[in-house]
């Protein structure tokens, strides 16, 4: 009998498929200086906002230098305002509400839940 995978295993596939759905959705190029993504970033971070770990606009592609150098060694405040500016005051306006949103959610740590996420963003990809 084959044994279910584990809320590690799927979260772990989510995230995959989640970084694959933002690269296409947003492209392959970092949207702060324009060279190639190496990662999707969450604008709000999962920490503080499990509600909008999955949703695509929230999912920011990034180079290594702007995602790990400028914004989680250096904190700078700067490379996140560029993000905005690219973005436009209505993505923020409407990601903020979300976020806000989200601290309201039912709990989103069940393995149904993880499956759900994984189906969406596998039909978004395909």
């Amino acid at each position: 009998m084959k044994k279910a995978p584990s809320k590690s295993t799927l979260r772990k596939k989510a995230d995959t498929l989640a970084s694959k759905a933002a690269f296409k959705k947003w492209g392959d190029v970092c949207t702060v200086c324009g060279r190639p993504a190496t990662a999707s970033h969450h604008f709000f971070p999962k920490s503080g906002s499990a509600y909008l770990r999955y949703n695509l606009n929230n999912l920011v592609p990034l180079c290594y230098g702007c995602h790990i150098i400028k914004i989680h060694t250096q904190g700078d405040p700067e490379t996140l305002e560029i993000i905005k500016r690219n973005r436009g005051e209505d993505w923020y306006i409407e990601l903020k509400a979300l976020k806000k949103k989200g601290l309201e959610a039912k709990s989103l740590n069940t393995i149904t839940y993880y499956k759900e996420v994984i189906k969406t963003l596998q039909d978004y990809i395909n």
